[in-house]
């Protein structure tokens, strides 16, 4: 037998079987795990599968936790923009003179989400 000890993870994250990733602990909890993934990275932010994705995040359990995870990972953001805790965050590499006040927007938006609001 092997005497090595392996380092633990933090306890704040978990792997997430399928894909064999560290995700937060909260994540377990949410309610978008089950749906394609795809609804969330949506190409047009008004399309029918961005709503189904606002949809499913409105009730979800850990949307406070997801917005807090949404504005610590900002500059994360896809080329397409994502939803996140129902609010859609446009891409930082979108061009367009409104795109910095839709960021501004939905930055606000995962504020007020965070805190509870």
């Amino acid at each position: 037998m092997s005497t090595q000890t392996r380092k633990a993870r933090p306890p704040e994250l978990a792997v997430d079987k399928p894909r064999f990733r560290l995700v937060p602990m909260w994540y377990r909890k949410a309610s978008c795990p089950g749906f394609d993934w795809r609804l969330w990275f949506p190409v047009n932010p008004r399309s029918k599968q961005a709503k189904i994705a606002s949809v499913v995040c409105e009730s979800c359990p850990v949307r406070r936790w997801c917005a807090q995870d949404a504005l610590n990972s900002e500059e994360s953001c896809p080329e397409s923009g994502v939803i996140r805790a129902g609010v859609y965050m446009p891409s930082p590499l979108k061009r367009g003179s409104d795109r910095l006040t839709q960021r501004a927007s939905a930055i606000e938006r995962l504020e007020q989400i965070a805190a509870g609001v």
